[in-house]
């Protein structure tokens, strides 16, 4: 029995040093000789040459540089764009770009998500970027993500790879998932969270309680268009204008489905 005993010991020693030399930070070499390391690390906590990609991927990344060129706005979404156009007009206006804009009144994900309206209207007017402001009329849904993910998904296929901003609804009540379900799909450096400050009694409506008077809209174009300069994907000129002239934009205004 002892030579057998001495064979597993042997074993038992060489599995512990090719385990501890599997953790080296680097494989040793002897002149041109490189010993090489064994796969039991990986084995014991897994492959993480992903993960370590993802890390150094998201430590590189840098936000792109402000696009100052004149963009073509495609503004679209339900109908909290009545006042809200107005501000983004004057923002257009100002910092040189050309601002369309479809407002679909009682409009949800699923109306956009569920037909062609939105792909219609980039081929018709050629955006560069898009804003959507959408989501209004599906706070309260029960099981949102379950209901809304394919037409939220739908919608993101049709802008397709144009520069976008999913301006999120501006809440007066806590909402049963639909910020969570955009921003799922879109991500942060896509989504503007409008509920952060809308939910604030100084944010005033009129007496529907959901639709932002003219003042309270223009506070929301002044969030949304500091957010697109310093936190969004695609960061564009929206320097903020110096009057407040309540001028329409090309606008194109579609009518509920029932």
């Amino acid at each position: 029995m002892k030579p057998i005993w001495g064979y597993i010991w042997i074993l038992l020693i060489t599995l512990a040093v090719l385990t501890l030399y599997s953790f080296a930070p680097a494989p040793i070499k002897i002149g041109k000789l490189e010993i090489k390391q064994s796969g039991i690390k990986q084995f014991i906590m897994g492959d993480t040459t992903r993960i370590d990609a993802l890390v150094a991927a998201d430590v590189t990344w840098k936000r792109p540089e402000m696009d100052t060129s004149k963009q073509v706005i495609l503004l679209a979404g339900d109908s909290m764009l009545e006042q809200l156009r107005y501000a983004m007009k004057d923002y257009c206006d100002y910092n040189g770009h050309k601002l369309y804009a479809v407002m679909w009144y009682g409009a949800t994900t699923k109306d956009y998500g569920q037909s062609d309206t939105l792909r219609y209207y980039i081929k018709k007017f050629h955006p560069t970027y898009v804003i959507l402001v959408l989501g209004a009329n599906e706070l309260f849904v029960p099981r949102i993500k379950e209901r809304r993910a394919q037409y939220v998904k739908n919608i993101l296929s049709q802008i397709g790879t144009l520069p976008y901003v999913w301006v999120g609804p501006p809440n007066w009540k806590k909402d049963s998932g639909i910020n969570d379900l955009i921003l799922s799909f879109v991500g942060r450096d896509h989504f503007f969270p409008s509920y952060k400050f809308t939910m604030d009694p100084s944010f005033t409506r009129f007496k529907d309680g959901a639709h932002p008077t003219y003042a309270s809209a223009y506070r929301w174009a002044d969030s949304i268009a500091v957010w697109i300069m310093a936190q969004s994907a695609h960061p564009i000129k929206m320097n903020k204008p110096p009057y407040q002239r309540k001028k329409n934009p090309h606008l194109v205004v579609l009518q509920p489905v029932y």
